[in-house]
């Protein structure tokens, strides 16, 4: 009868090596699969629990290629009804790091912090590479959740110390923009943290499929005694209105 208990032991070890062992490169592979060409891996290392790779994005107008992504299970989440992952994310220029947490009814992003050049980015946007664009970026949240078709949590974006090769001033200014999920639609607040670019506005990105697309209206305008320099830029920015201020529109 002592055979049993010991068998049973070893049996539950054996499984558990292997659920430990799952190499990274079957995740990956499933996850490029879902992605459809949106996500591709390259130097995979380690297991689907530990791991690493090189990561390239893709959207609509480009790319974005991470040297390095590093993912690490966090079992103790486990006993809070959830799958979580610390992830570290680099590249020149960048660096990221944050909690991403799947439960039954919702997706949770945790302990986001993110950092980079604002010319990081512009491989994204091949378009914006020509304005040579200068500052820090930097991305922050305690949590954002995303359920099906609504989202809960809030976040913040900032670029910092912003120039522009359409603008002699420099620095433009530093702007902060608060993201805040409020159901089926993440509201957003524009605002100017300093700087003679004055930026504000509020906008709304529906999460909710077939919805309205991203929209955004706000007004621009240069401290007293530099609207000249700053003309040329905030007519590309937005047609000026009889109150003085540039009009800002994305629908």
């Amino acid at each position: 009868m002592r055979a049993l208990p010991a068998l049973l032991l070893g049996a539950v070890a054996y499984v558990a090596f292997l659920v430990g062992t799952v190499p990274a490169t079957l995740v990956t592979g499933e996850v490029a699969r879902v992605a459809a060409g949106r996500v591709e891996f390259e130097r995979v290392e380690g297991t689907a629990w530990n791991g690493r790779a090189a990561v390239r994005l893709r959207s609509g107008g480009g790319e974005l290629s991470l040297d390095e992504v590093a993912w690490r299970f966090l079992p103790a989440n486990l006993f809070a009804g959830e799958a979580a992952f610390a992830i570290q994310a680099k590249r020149a220029g960048l660096d990221a790091a944050f909690v991403v947490a799947r439960s039954p009814a919702e997706t949770r992003l945790r302990e986001v912090k993110a950092t980079g050049t604002a010319a990081s980015f512009t491989s994204l946007y091949p378009l914006a590479a020509n304005w040579q664009p200068e500052g820090t970026i930097a991305l922050e949240s305690d949590e954002f959740a995303i359920s099906g078709s609504e989202s809960r949590g809030a976040a913040r974006i900032e670029w910092r110390e912003a120039a522009l090769s359409l603008a002699n001033a420099r620095p433009l200014g530093s702007w902060k923009a608060d993201l805040t999920g409020k159901g089926v639609a993440i509201e957003i607040a524009l605002a100017t943290v300093k700087g003679p670019l004055r930026l504000a506005g509020k906008g709304s990105l529906p999460t909710t499929k077939g919805a309205a697309a991203f929209q955004f209206s706000g007004t621009a305008s240069a401290d007293p005694g530099r609207e000249k320099e700053l003309e040329a830029l905030l007519a590309l920015i937005g047609p000026r209105r009889p109150d003085g201020l540039h009009a800002i529109a994305v629908r």
